[in-house]
């Protein structure tokens, strides 16, 4: 096969494949700490190659939003930082952990005025006080409402178990607001913003992944092939599934039981 050029921190090295974007829902991480996390698995992308959602959603705000200037989250530390990265200030987050309140207590939650935004993501920290502080913001100051992903559960472990994912939180706080603007998968906002950095050719653009619904609806609505592993979430049952939904299916171009060399 012909060789290609990736460049990882200034050094081009030969891989036996195109040039990678690494897109992922997960907004616990930061880019920068996203490119550590991957160095362990002996792929060392440069920070321009990682698409990941704490990323996206703070310049998706900076663009879009540029009056907002202080954010409340939901989230762990890799919105906070991508936040800050934009020059927006932020509220709540791991700061909150530990705080809490009944339904009674929160007649004297005071909300800072100048938040106008509230950005949810995964928070293993998520409880009701964030909930309240979140649905005020909302409903007494007009915040926006964005959503890194409404993924319902994730992967965990080894052993093919799930958990609830950053989606469940995301739903609570709808059903007491308003529908969010999901900036994560599968909004094409994410396939938008790689063309256009990468400077690449949408016809030649492959989307892999494992989820249908975040994934290869990603790759549909951006207007690029899909490929779907059937090594997560999605069994090849499901796909049949979809499959026989016909025009109404999540349907990859492609499909394989797992890529390996």
């Amino acid at each position: 096969s012909r060789r290609r050029h990736t460049r990882c921190s200034g050094v081009s090295w030969a891989r036996r494949c195109v040039q990678e974007t690494v897109v992922t829902n997960n907004s616990t991480k930061s880019r920068e700490t996203y490119t550590k996390t991957l160095a362990h698995y002996d792929f060392v992308p440069n920070i321009d190659e990682i698409c990941n959602t704490s990323w996206l959603t703070a310049g998706y705000i900076k663009e879009k939003y540029p009056e907002v200037t202080k954010a409340y989250v939901i989230g762990r530390e890799g919105i906070v930082t991508e936040l800050q990265n934009q020059g927006i200030e932020v509220l709540g987050s791991t700061a909150d952990d530990n705080k809490d309140v009944t339904p009674k207590e929160c007649e004297y939650i005071e909300v800072d005025k100048d938040v106008k935004a509230v950005v949810v993501g995964y928070d293993h920290g998520f409880n009701y006080y964030k909930l309240s502080y979140a649905y005020y913001c909302i409903a007494e100051n007009g915040a926006h409402f964005f959503a890194t992903n409404e993924d319902s559960i994730s992967p965990v472990g080894d052993q093919g178990r799930l958990a609830p994912a950053g989606g469940t939180m995301v739903k609570a706080l709808q059903h007491c607001t308003k529908p969010p603007i999901v900036t994560g998968k599968p909004n094409p906002y994410g396939v938008e913003k790689i063309l256009k950095d990468c400077q690449i050719d949408r016809s030649k653009c492959l989307m892999v992944g494992d989820r249908l619904e975040s994934d290869i609806l990603f790759g549909i609505n951006g207007g690029i092939n899909t490929l779907l592993t059937l090594t997560g979430v999605t069994s090849e049952e499901i796909l049949q599934q979809q499959i026989e939904l016909g025009p109404k299916g999540i349907i990859p171009t492609y499909y394989c039981d797992k890529l390996a060399l």
